[in-house]
């Protein structure tokens, strides 16, 4: 069986009128109401992080369960920080474990946890990645069309950040705003297109929740296959 590393990377824009404190106590709440292994539920929270010299504050969530770590930021807010409108400032939940980890149901997540824990994060972004294949395919590997280099040296900011989409995942989730800024219509017109032709596509409060494959042992001949498939079906490169 495939034990490929998976990472559920939850990003969000940060609003600096919130304060990291206010933030982390919306999000520790709303989280809390979602069970494990995803949500918080049940578990020992993490009192508010501080940035202390740093430009990002950071804690860990301990769920118990083997094999699943969880770590969150929150980007620095303060006077003359210079803010920028890209995904390195990001505030993040990232959910680290392995494909053939046993305390830990692989598709079930994907089917019915990573939408939930997107709303409740306010995430903009959510990206499930599998092993190594979302670096290859950025790097070209087996595919036609431009590269990440190719693109950044065109002059395309931020690939894959805040208004733009390159990489299809075996996951992914997009708020309205990336919607519309990445494919220039919005959550139910990607829906339209994708329902009865993805393995899921579901619509949420603020955007779309589109499932391309939740095999374990998922191939990169099938990860290029869906990336194939999704995009043209999108209007993607």
């Amino acid at each position: 069986m495939s034990t490929e590393r998976i990472a559920i990377h939850l990003q969000a824009r940060p609003d600096r009128s919130i304060s990291i404190a206010e933030r982390h106590l919306n999000v520790m709440d709303r989280m809390s109401a979602i069970e494990c292994p995803l949500g918080f539920h049940g578990l020992e929270l993490p009192p508010v992080p501080d940035c202390g010299e740093e430009l990002l504050a950071s804690y860990e969530i301990k769920t118990g369960l083997k094999g699943l770590s969880i770590i969150g930021t929150y980007a620095f807010r303060g006077p003359g920080y210079e803010y920028a409108d890209v995904a390195a400032l990001d505030e993040i939940i990232l959910y680290g474990f392995r494909s053939s980890n046993k305390a830990l149901d692989y598709p079930s997540v994907l089917r019915n946890g990573v939408a939930s824990v997107a709303e409740a994060f306010g995430a903009y972004r959510v990206k499930v990645t599998y092993g190594m294949y979302s670096m290859d395919y950025q790097d070209g590997v087996g595919r036609e069309g431009p590269t990440l280099e190719d693109l950044k040296a065109a002059g395309v900011k931020d690939v894959d950040g805040r208004k733009n989409i390159l990489t299809m995942y075996p996951a992914q989730f997009w708020d309205a705003r990336l919607c519309s800024d990445a494919l220039g219509f919005g959550p139910e017109e990607v829906f339209s297109r994708l329902e009865g032709k993805v393995d899921k596509v579901e619509l949420t409060d603020s955007g779309v929740y589109i499932l391309l494959s939740d095999k374990v042992d998922l191939s990169y001949e099938e990860y290029l296959e869906f990336n194939r498939r999704a995009k043209a079906l999108l209007g993607l490169q």
